[in-house]
């Protein structure tokens, strides 16, 4: 007969001496589920302290649980929850603060834990490529933006008597010079100017601002000119500033 001594005492456990009974069906469920290490400690301390002998269910405190299983309380606690949420134990609590536990024999209603994904080598380096090609690209983009951004800052026209606060391309500018004269056109940027002061506005691009505005004055002298004209048929002599 083999013995295994254990801190000097001799450990020879023997059936008549006490032992769980568990059916073969309920051993085999438990092999092809996958409980974490120490909710399967915490469970086979239940089955210990129930089916050992020989009840369905037993008033378990936390106390018995820690020197049953050399686990801290939080993390019994952790593992009661998890066997809970697995439905392979079932507690109750009657007009006590020690809870009553019971294994649930109906592996069937058992809620098993997703498998883990296995992640084999070549996944792994497809994703660092596809993570190195998108993190380049992604530089690219960003580089791309920041010259273009340097370059719009190169084209700007800067006014610093207007705070700078006129955006507006060489382009644009000289098109307002070829339209208005040099002088028209920095009155109407200058004008442009002291109306977004005064009133808050903002504008995405000042140099349309500027034409939207010119091409409603036209309108505006048009309809003055249709007017005086309507006048005039009419025989009433009236200036247009009187209107």
């Amino acid at each position: 007969m083999a013995f295994l001594f254990l801190d000097n005492l001799m450990v020879n456990p023997q059936i008549e001496n006490g032992h769980t009974d568990i059916s073969n069906e309920i051993m085999e469920a438990l092999a092809k589920t996958r409980i974490p290490g120490e909710a399967r400690q915490v469970l086979d301390f239940i089955l210990r302290k129930t089916y050992g002998w020989h009840k369905k269910s037993d008033f378990i405190p936390l106390s018995q649980f820690v020197i049953g299983t050399g686990l801290k309380k939080n993390t019994i606690c952790r593992a009661l929850k998890k066997l809970k949420d697995m439905n392979i134990i079932v507690t109750k609590k009657e007009n006590t603060t020690i809870s009553n536990y019971m294994f649930n024999k109906y592996y069937d209603k058992w809620k098993p834990l997703p498998k883990k994904r296995i992640v084999l080598k070549k996944e792994n380096t497809v994703l660092k490529k596809e993570n190195t090609v998108l993190k380049k690209e992604t530089l690219k983009r960003n580089s791309l933006k920041e010259t273009n951004q340097k370059n719009e800052k190169k084209d700007i026209v800067e006014f610093p008597e207007f705070d700078n606060q006129i955006k507006i391309t060489k382009e644009e500018y000289q098109k307002l010079i070829n339209k208005f004269g040099k002088d028209k056109a920095y009155k109407k940027l200058e004008g442009l100017y002291y109306y977004m002061g005064s009133k808050g506005k903002k504008y995405k691009s000042h140099y349309l601002t500027i034409l939207c505005w010119e091409r409603k004055d036209e309108n505006t002298q048009r309809d003055n000119k249709k007017l005086g004209t309507k006048y005039a048929d009419a025989g009433i002599s009236k200036n247009l500033e009187d209107l």
